[in-house]
């Protein structure tokens, strides 16, 4: 079995393989000539299982070597977890998929050396898993539960999940429902200063047992790469750029000071293609040293919504300029059809967003919450209003509810939001394309079952969990690897 970092991915390749049926008889015409029929039976069973490959029984039965062993690793994978699984352990399956060859005489030659060699299996498996076995520190900017920090908190459990010694930590603490995270020395309420002596040296001495540090968002990129200066033993350091450059480094000072940053970093994860394009484009930074990893959301059961009444609109973020919430309500001004609509964060604008709440009784606001998804359930349509965004997390939460999105066309949006397949995308700023596109899904629920539908099935193919840990873990070896060298 493959490196767990590269087998969801060959799973993938061989599930859209498998959608162009014309190309299977090519596949066996090539499996027979090189006397591989059993390992792709192997490989296409694995996809079958894992990515749901939609691949004809009749044409695996006619592949599969028709063996005991074949019967046996059949039953066997369908109890295993393809991240988890390690393929060089001790374990049935991969004594099966060993045992499997495609004429008589190599079984019996692979079956009479496996029992010999099963004996020193284990603990030469062992020494290597120790040798190999890595350390991270992951730094989010606050404990409150925000995008990024959620995200944070996911890639540490993930990759603790395969083995990895993994802390994660905050350069500050905030109110409201937090994540659980360490806080680096040094940390205080509120939002950490541009830079502080006391912080640096907190978070140099939260590096020095790590091999790699995942730098989650921009104040934690300014702390790692300070505290890595002054350090003799320098891990390696990954960037992870959450945001649009254009918008948050649009002086030329702040794009020079982004440029120096990231030059001392190993690596940069772009969220986006979006913001991939403008760390080179703008930035000027190395293409070689950006790597597109998006991030992933869990997918979970689409609840059943009642198709009659009010169409239900939800609005989730935090109330601030940035994501600009006050154009909702001129979004609402120009649609008279019967709406309930739920803002759901905390921030700088809710008094006033209070105030004209009021005046409309289809809205209320809810407040900042631990969990977005039960209101999201709840929910027939997402709507979007920000002025910038990298790639948006709750358009992607939304969707793997089966939730579409109208959203204006910013940064990475468009990545998500497919105009008119998983949602609705309108130019930036322009609250009337906004409004009638609100109408038309109040007047068309076919309409909205058809995009979140859509939504739901473009999220579950390139933007789910398992697969962003797999990037992410990816870039953390690729960044370790060219340290050490």
């Amino acid at each position: 079995m493959l490196d767990h970092r590269f087998r969801l991915v060959l799973f993938r390749d061989l599930a859209e393989l498998a959608e162009r049926a014309g190309d299977l008889g090519a596949v066996e015409g090539f499996a027979t000539e090189h006397g591989l029929r059993a390992l792709t039976w192997t490989a296409l069973t694995a996809a079958r299982h894992f990515a749901e490959a939609p691949i004809d029984p009749s044409f695996m039965d006619r592949l599969g070597p028709r063996t005991l062993v074949e019967r046996f690793v059949r039953r066997e994978i369908r109890h295993v977890d393809p991240l988890r699984f390690d393929g060089h352990s001790v374990h049935p399956l991969n004594l099966g998929i060993v045992l499997l060859h495609d004429d008589l005489s190599g079984r019996l030659a692979l079956a009479g050396r496996a029992a010999g060699a099963f004996s020193g299996w284990r603990s030469r498996t062992t020494r290597l898993a120790q040798a190999q076995r890595r350390s991270a520190l992951v730094l989010v900017t606050s404990d409150q539960r925000r995008g990024a920090e959620v995200f944070g908190s996911k890639i540490a459990a993930g990759l603790a999940d395969r083995g990895w010694d993994v802390e994660i930590m905050s350069l500050s603490s905030g109110e409201g429902p937090t994540i659980d995270t360490g806080l680096v020395a040094g940390a205080r309420p509120g939002k950490p200063p541009p830079l502080s002596p006391e912080l640096i040296a907190g978070v140099r001495s939260a590096m020095r047992a790590a091999d790699v540090v995942l730098a989650n968002g921009s104040a934690t990129i300014r702390y790692a790469v300070a505290a890595r200066l002054t350090m003799l033993r320098r891990p390696a350091l990954v960037a992870s750029s959450i945001g649009e450059p254009e918008f948050w480094a649009a002086r030329p000072r702040r794009r020079r000071l982004q440029r120096w940053m990231l030059s001392h970093v190993d690596l940069v994860a772009a969220v986006s293609e979006e913001t991939a394009r403008q760390l080179i484009e703008f930035i000027q930074l190395d293409p070689g040293s950006v790597r597109y990893a998006p991030t992933g959301v869990e997918m979970s059961a689409v609840p059943q919504r009642d198709a009659g009444g009010p169409l239900r609109l939800a609005f989730v973020g935090s109330l601030s300029s940035e994501k600009r919430p006050d154009l909702l309500f001129d979004v609402l001004a120009r649609v008279e059809d019967d709406l309930v609509v739920e803002l759901v964060g905390d921030g700088p604008m809710r008094e006033d967003l209070e105030e004209r709440a009021a005046a409309d009784p289809r809205v209320s606001l809810v407040g900042a919450v631990a969990d977005v998804a039960p209101h999201l359930r709840t929910a027939h349509v997402l709507v979007q209003t920000s002025v910038t965004e990298g790639l948006p997390g709750v358009i992607m939460e939304a969707a793997a509810l089966g939730v579409p999105a109208v959203a204006f066309d910013v940064g990475g949006t468009r990545e998500l939001v497919v105009d008119g397949v998983t949602g609705i995308l309108v130019p930036d700023g322009d609250t009337e394309a906004m409004a009638q596109a609100v109408k038309s899904m109040a007047h068309d629920r076919t309409l909205v079952c058809e995009l979140g539908d859509a939504a739901r099935k473009h999220v579950s193919r390139s933007f789910t969990l398992s697969r962003a840990i797999d990037r992410y873990e990816s870039v953390l070896l690729e960044a370790a690897e060219k340290r050490r060298r």
